[in-house]
C-alpha cells in the first residue's frame, strides 16, 4: 500500500451522476488502478448513492460546497491537502481552477494537473483575471476539446484529453425500448424526445420547453424526457405547467440508468447556449439515436452521420420544424458500437492515456 501513488481527484462543480462527474467516473473505472490509490472530493450535500459509487474507486472526502461556503471550502482543503499527494487533478469549467492550484502549491503539491471542461463560462472578468495564474501554477494541462483548451489556456500548451466513454454499454436494445416505453405508458406512435443535462443557464430548457410548445402544433403525440437536476429545475417545471406541457414532459431526475433511456427516445436534443465536448452526445450516438444540437458545440462531437447543428438564432418555430424534418427521415435506429469504437472517444483507449499522463507526472 505505500508504494501506491495517491491522486487526489476535484470536480470543482461537486461530484454528480453527470457532466464532469462521468468522465471522472468513466475514466478511473475504465483505468488500470494497479499501483494508483483515489481519493475524490465531494461536497457536504453529495447524494449518498452518488457517494457510494465513487467510494467503489476510492476514498471519497467531503469538504463543504465550493460556492456556497467559499472561506470554510478552502480551509476543508487546506486540510486534505496536507496530507499529501502525488498528484491533483483538478476538473472544472474556469480560470476559478486557480484558487484549487494555489492551495496545491502551498500545501508543495509536485504535480498538479488542471482540465478544462468547457468553452465560456458565466464569469468572464474573474476567468481572464485567474486564468494566467492558474496555468502558472499547474503543471499539466487537460482540455476535454481543442475548442475548450484554445479558450481558456490561450497559447499555453495542453493536451486533448477526449471525453471518452464505454460504448458496449450505450449500444441499442429494441427490448429495452419496449420495456421502458411500456414503463412510461408510452404508445408506439407516440415521438420521445430527451435531453440529459443540468438544469442550468448553460444548457437552456427554458428555449426547450418553448420549442416542444412549437412542436404541439406541429403533432402532439410526443413526450420528453428531461434527465437531471439543478437550480433552474423549478423555474422549467412552472414554465412546463404554464404551457400546458404537463403530460408531455416528464422530469425524471438523476438517473443510473440513462444508457437504457437513449434506447426507449427517438430523438436527443441539447440546444445549449455553451458546451465543451458533451459526453451525452457520445452516449447518445453511440445508442444510434438523431441528435439536434446547437452549433455552439464543437463539430468534434460528431461521430456519426446523425448529428445534426442549429443556430440558436432560429426561433422556436424553426426548431421545431426541424425536428418533424429529422423524425421523418429516422424511422428506425441502427446499432453504432463499430463505428463508434473506431473514434477517439473510446474509454479504453483514453483511460490509458490518463495513466501514462499521471506515471510520468508521478515519477
Amino acid at each position: 500500500m505505500n508504494n501506491e501513488k495517491r491522486i487526489l481527484v476535484i470536480n470543482t462543480i461537486g461530484l454528480s451522476l453527470e457532466g464532469i462527474s462521468s468522465v471522472i467516473y468513466n475514466y478511473t473505472t475504465a483505468m488500470d488502478r494497479s499501483g494508483l490509490q483515489f481519493d475524490f472530493i465531494a461536497f457536504e450535500e453529495v447524494d449518498e448513492k452518488i457517494k457510494e459509487r465513487f467510494e467503489k474507486l476510492g476514498k471519497v472526502i467531503t469538504v463543504p460546497n465550493r460556492k456556497q461556503y467559499v472561506l470554510k471550502y478552502i480551509v476543508a482543503m487546506m486540510r486534505v491537502l496536507s496530507k499529501g499527494y502525488n498528484v491533483v487533478h483538478i476538473h472544472g469549467n474556469s480560470g476559478t481552477m486557480a484558487i484549487e492550484a494555489l492551495m496545491c502549491k502551498l500545501n508543495k503539491i509536485q504535480n498538479i494537473i488542471v482540465h478544462c471542461h468547457n468553452t465560456t463560462c458565466d464569469h468572464p472578468i474573474i476567468n481572464n483575471i485567474l486564468s494566467p495564474i492558474m496555468v502558472r501554477f499547474s503543471d499539466c494541462l487537460l482540455s476535454c476539446s481543442e475548442k475548450s483548451g484554445r479558450w481558456l489556456y490561450k497559447s499555453a500548451p495542453y493536451i486533448v484529453l477526449n471525453n471518452a466513454i464505454d460504448i458496449e454499454v450505450y449500444g441499442f436494445n429494441d427490448s429495452i425500448r419496449k420495456e421502458y416505453r411500456k414503463h412510461f405508458c408510452i404508445d408506439d406512435d407516440v415521438a420521445v424526445f430527451g435531453h440529459v443535462g443540468r438544469f442550468s443557464e448553460q444548457k437552456n430548457h427554458r428555449f426547450l420547453i418553448d420549442i416542444m410548445e412549437q412542436y404541439r402544433k406541429i403533432n402532439n403525440r410526443f413526450v420528453v424526457f428531461l434527465v437531471g437536476i439543478g437550480p433552474d429545475m423549478i423555474d422549467i417545471r412552472e414554465q412546463v405547467s404554464a404551457k400546458g406541457l404537463q403530460q408531455n414532459v416528464f422530469f425524471l431526475g438523476e438517473r443510473e440508468d440513462i444508457n437504457f433511456l437513449y434506447s426507449a427516445m427517438d430523438l436527443f436534443i441539447l440546444p445549449s447556449k455553451w458546451e465543451g465536448l458533451p459526453v451525452v452526445l457520445l452516449e447518445a450516438q453511440a445508442s444510434g439515436l438523431p441528435a439536434l444540437v446547437s452549433d455552439v458545440v464543437t463539430k468534434e462531437a460528431r461521430c456519426t452521420d446523425s448529428l445534426y447543428f442549429y443556430s440558436l438564432e432560429n426561433s422556436a418555430e424553426d426548431w421545431a420544424k426541424r425536428i418533424q424534418e429529422i423524425i421523418g427521415n429516422h424511422s428506425s435506429r441502427f446499432d453504432a458500437k463499430d463505428l463508434m469504437n473506431k473514434t477517439k472517444f473510446n474509454i479504453k483507449k483514453e483511460a490509458e492515456k490518463l495513466r501514462t499522463i499521471y506515471l510520468p507526472l508521478e515519477s
